[in-house]
């Protein structure tokens, strides 16, 4: 059986090490706003940063917060020594879903 283009992702579970993720971080008031604006965010940090290839591993992650509201960071795992400016956000490792 495999999804149609309409059904959502199918995540996969993995264990990750700890990984520094550095990027752009928006704040969404509701599920409905973060749905209707992630895309945009990816597309936004992708024209931003061109000289990112598809060699870079790019990460989507929601950390939870106490604020009631949907924190986003778009962002590639940072190595060694990248210069790459922006938000940082640490995964601690553990098992994460993967879309």
């Amino acid at each position: 059986m495999t999804a149609s283009s309409g059904d959502p992702p199918i995540p996969v579970f993995r264990t990750i090490g700890e990984t520094l993720l550095i990027g752009t971080m928006v704040i969404y008031d509701s599920q409905k706003e973060a749905s209707a604006g992630v895309p945009y965010q990816w597309r936004d940090f992708r024209s931003e940063h061109p000289a990112l290839g598809s060699s870079n591993q790019f990460y989507g992650a929601s950390p939870c917060t106490d604020d009631g509201k949907i924190h986003y960071l778009t962002g590639i795992a940072q190595e060694g020594g990248d210069s790459f400016g922006g938000e940082r956000l640490t995964l601690k490792a553990g098992e994460y879903a993967v879309v």
